[in-house]
């Protein structure tokens, strides 16, 4: 049986460093295109020299707003305009999905549905973290019990 390209517009909160949330967009995007589906990568802040430069230029990521280069209106004020108003998010709509990474880009997915009827995904990385903070996050330098099971428990079934 042979699959049909889909389009599929992937968003993302932002690529303003080298996380996982950010190599899951970058990597979903490079193999579902090598499968022949045809793909463009979206955010409201793109970093090129923060958020793994050379895995990030091959996905070719779209700005959803073009802002001056004044540090807060660039990355602040990008997330903010995208997540509050709908500006500049109707050139996500030329898709048969669109897959949405963490927030605002969920809010937005909500936003697309309601008003022009696209089927989106919602990703919420890091599901964990707001239930149980890291240790960094909360100056405590050992894991919880649970946190520390529900890691090996992972670790187990993904086979690492």
């Amino acid at each position: 049986m042979r699959w049909r390209s889909v389009r599929l517009n992937i968003l993302h909160m932002g690529f303003i460093y080298s996380g996982g949330g950010e190599r899951v967009a970058i990597e979903q995007t490079r193999r579902l295109r090598k499968r022949g589906h045809k793909v463009k990568l979206y955010a409201p802040i793109i970093r090129l020299d923060r958020c793994f430069p050379t895995a990030l230029k091959d996905a070719a990521p779209t700005p959803l707003l073009r802002f001056p280069p004044i540090p807060f209106l660039r990355d602040a004020g990008a997330m903010m305009m995208s997540s509050i108003l709908p500006v500049g998010v109707r050139k996500l709509s030329d898709c048969d999905v669109l897959l949405c990474h963490s927030q605002p880009s969920m809010w937005i997915g909500y936003r697309l549905k309601r008003l022009l009827g696209i089927p989106f995904v919602g990703y919420l990385h890091q599901l964990t973290t707001f239930i149980h903070k890291r240790p960094e996050m909360t100056g405590a330098g050992v894991l919880r019990p649970t946190l520390r099971c529900l890691m090996v428990c992972s670790a187990y079934l993904v086979g690492g």
